[in-house]
């Protein structure tokens, strides 16, 4: 998916903002197109309510970094292990060059197994001459590169 982002001298209400009218629950931190930090709506909870943070002060004195990436040419289940290795629900996605291109989250991990796995399920309910489709793909899908994640359905 697309990427909502900010520069690190942006404040703390913009970023909050942006996630309201985006309905996002985190925003990539960008420099020059390049990922630098990423800010949840976690971190803006905290920031105000227990480190007393105000609206005016820099993303950069909040944000995550540095942060933790995935390629375009690495497949899903890089991005999964990631994940499990960060703890992380979300991971900007960047190009060859650095730049960013999207974000992949666990919602969207979770909405392209659940097609995949349907569509096995499908594949197991027809006969036997029929099961070798297109439809079922989940093994080939795992190999994708993420960016398979930003093209629309």
């Amino acid at each position: 998916r697309k990427a909502v982002t900010v520069g690190p001298k942006d404040s703390l209400a913009k970023a909050a903002q942006l996630m309201k009218e985006k309905n996002v629950g985190a925003i990539v931190v960008v420099e020059q197109d390049r990922p630098v930090g990423i800010i949840t709506d976690r971190d803006l909870a905290l920031a105000f309510a227990l480190h007393g943070a105000v609206p005016g002060d820099p993303i950069q004195s909040r944000m995550m970094s540095p942060v933790e990436t995935i390629r375009t040419d690495e497949g899903i289940y890089n991005v999964t292990q990631k994940m499990m290795e960060l703890a992380v629900r979300r991971l900007p996605i960047v190009n060859h060059a650095g730049v960013l291109v999207g974000v992949v989250t666990l919602d969207d991990i979770i909405a392209l197994l659940s097609r995949e796995l349907r569509n096995v399920a499908e594949g197991v309910a027809v006969p036997r001459q029929a099961r070798i489709s297109p439809k079922s793909r989940l093994f080939e899908r795992l190999r994708h590169p993420a960016a398979v994640l930003l093209a629309p359905e």
